[in-house]
């Protein structure tokens, strides 16, 4: 793939409705009779080769966006394109450059370590190198012990770190990571924030939410932060840290820009001195 020419990412006009809770929710969908605008039209576009850090609270659509991204939602209304590729239009050309990881681990909990990324590397055309490729990501992200144990028996830290292993066994160009850390010790945190250093190095595009404002500040060359379903914020992530709030003052950190803005939408309380 030429990595020189447009965005890694471009949304467009993105809506997502969930169906309105129903008795007959089979019906409602049939009909298409939209419920809760979970997105709301979503304009975003991500430069090749960075990492963007997007933030929210609980509920303000994050997932839903990544979910999208992946072409595992489909969009209500908007486009999505991967390095110029229409996912709505060729899902399986633009999956090809996508490796995701979601907060929650979604595995075949019979399988090992070892067998299931290799499986999902399989899908790739990773071919008689799939085993191979699964033990050196799963090595380099510190799963050494239980790979021959089935994945159901591992702890909640190591079944994230399967996870992320399916997500990059096949070296993608875009990595979309929610919420990745959760659940890992220390240790581990450390190691992933040097595998993004990595990947950006290699001239990958990493798309990571995280509740984790200072892991952000650290990893992203630029923030967006959602709010109801929509875009509040988006900018490079110095600028964020210099934004100036409506006392007039600058911020002292993300953590500051973040609660100003989402206590703003909410109507809450001023929580300045």
């Amino acid at each position: 793939m030429n990595r020189d020419n447009g965005p890694a990412i471009s949304i467009n006009g993105l809506s997502k409705a969930f169906p309105k809770e129903t008795r007959f929710p089979l019906m409602a969908l049939l009909l298409k009779h939209e419920g809760k605008l979970a997105v709301k039209g979503l304009n975003l576009e991500i430069p090749r080769g960075e990492v963007f850090g997007f933030l929210g609270p609980n509920g303000a659509g994050k997932s839903t966006v990544m979910s999208m991204i992946a072409g595992i939602l489909r969009p209500t209304k908007g486009t999505v394109k991967v390095f110029g590729i229409d996912i709505g239009k060729d899902g399986p050309g633009a999956k090809e450059h996508i490796g995701y990881a979601p907060e929650v681990p979604a595995l075949y909990q019979e399988m090992n370590a070892v067998d299931l990324v290799a499986f999902h590397g399989s899908f790739y055309g990773l071919g008689e190198k799939a085993e191979k490729r699964a033990r050196k990501v799963l090595d380099g992200l510190g799963l050494k012990e239980g790979l021959d144990a089935p994945v159901g028996k591992l702890s909640y830290g190591n079944q994230k770190k399967v996870s992320l292993a399916i997500a990059l066994v096949h070296d993608p160009d875009l990595l979309l990571l929610d919420e990745p850390t959760t659940g890992l010790d220390p240790g581990s945190v450390i190691l992933f924030r040097d595998i993004v250093k990595d990947l950006k190095a290699r001239g990958r595009t990493v798309f990571l939410s995280s509740h984790v404002l200072t892991e952000v500040e650290r990893l992203c060359d630029s923030i967006g932060i959602m709010v109801q379903g929509q875009l509040k914020l988006m900018d490079r992530t110095e600028k964020v840290l210099k934004r100036v709030g409506p006392d007039g003052e600058r911020a002292k950190g993300l953590e500051q820009v973040f609660l100003e803005l989402t206590c703003e939408a909410k109507g809450g309380a001023d929580l300045g001195g």
